[in-house]
């Protein structure tokens, strides 16, 4: 078996492989990673992942039928010569991590909610392996972002965040679920989510972004030398953030989604502008004039720099032998180590 694997590459596990967000997981280490990394597959289904390794062109050995709420068929997988993983799909057991841990194989998951990494560290008390809970972009990369952007702007203790996200983007049913769950949460003060307005100009355009309860927020808030970190999200689109408005005030979310899955609504529109923007503002003093330093930068797509994101993350974790824990990305990277990206930037600090 050994004699297959091509010869000094690291193999790399992407479980969940045949999803939208998992897809884009492969293709970004295949883009960034094709020198040192051997690419390997997962799904539960052998066909469709079967396919999908053909769509990839990687070896056919390097599929695993692997069900997540199976532990047998998941340490299986693991046991050969595996050097990372990266989940990106939802465990209800976190089966993968607990495998991982025992094998020693460092592990990163796309799991935007903190619920995941606080059942982690109650599952796993004393981790053998490396972590990494929450990566991807929002939340991840954002929050790298803003540690940064306060360690080059000392003096500031606010920090807001906007996300203009785009109609056209290509995401799958769980990511579109995972988003309306989150802007959908009460705000702190028991408001409704989604709701406080505020005007931001991208490209010289003016939109109504909604303040939102990222959990992203709360945790750089408790973790970082900052009083208040508020994040804010909407779309590129009027009528569309009208509709999403009206979905997360009548509490229809989850009739939605359901809709979505029962009737197999295909999500990928295969439009070609996915691009989004992301502005970081930092202030000294609640609605404080003072000291005022923002940020913008602008991406090709949501979808693509989680992709990214996670990828880069579980390469760094298959060169760090003796990191050992439960971290989210703010807690190990700078925005300097994600240089590799190719991001139009304004006042950027990258």
């Amino acid at each position: 078996m050994e004699e297959k694997h091509i010869k000094n590459k690291k193999r790399m596990l992407v479980v969940g492989a045949s999803g939208s967000l998992g897809y884009k997981i492969c293709e970004a280490i295949q883009k960034f990673f094709a020198d040192t990394i051997e690419l390997c597959i997962s799904d539960y289904q052998a066909v469709r992942g079967q396919k999908t390794a053909e769509k990839l062109t990687i070896e056919k050995n390097n599929f695993m039928e692997i069900d997540i709420n199976d532990a047998t068929s998941i340490d299986a997988a693991l046991s050969q010569n595996l050097t990372s993983v990266i989940v990106a799909v939802p465990q209800k057991e976190l089966l993968v991590q607990k495998i991982c841990n025992n094998r020693k194989i460092p592990c990163v998951d796309v799991t935007a909610f903190k619920n995941f990494p606080e059942k982690l560290r109650q599952d796993i008390p004393n981790p053998e392996s490396a972590f990494i809970v929450m990566a991807g972009f929002f939340p991840g990369f954002c929050g790298v972002l803003v540690k940064s952007f306060k360690a080059d702007f000392p003096e500031i203790d606010q920090v807001d965040v906007f996300l203009l996200q785009n109609k056209n983007a290509n995401v799958g049913i769980t990511g579109i679920h995972d988003m309306l769950t989150i802007i959908s949460k009460q705000l702190v003060d028991g408001s409704r989510g989604f709701n406080n307005l505020s005007v931001e100009t991208f490209a010289k355009q003016s939109f109504k972004l909604r303040e939102i309860n990222h959990d992203e927020a709360q945790l750089l808030q408790e973790k970082l030398p900052l009083e208040r970190v508020t994040y804010y999200t909407a779309w590129n689109s009027a009528p569309f953030n009208s509709i999403i408005h009206f979905v997360i005030k009548h509490n229809l979310t989850n009739f939605l989604i359901g809709c979505f899955r029962k009737l197999k609504i295909n999500l990928d529109n295969q439009q070609p502008d996915e691009t989004i923007y992301l502005k970081l503002r930092g202030a000294k003093g609640e609605n404080s004039q003072n000291n005022m330093h923002e940020m913008v930068l602008k991406f090709h797509s949501d979808y693509e720099m989680t992709a990214y994101c996670a990828a880069f993350m579980a390469n760094y974790l298959t060169n760090e032998k003796n990191l050992q824990g439960i971290f989210y990305p703010f807690e190990i990277f700078d925005a300097s180590d994600f240089h590799f990206l190719e991001v139009n930037q304004e006042n950027a600090i990258l």
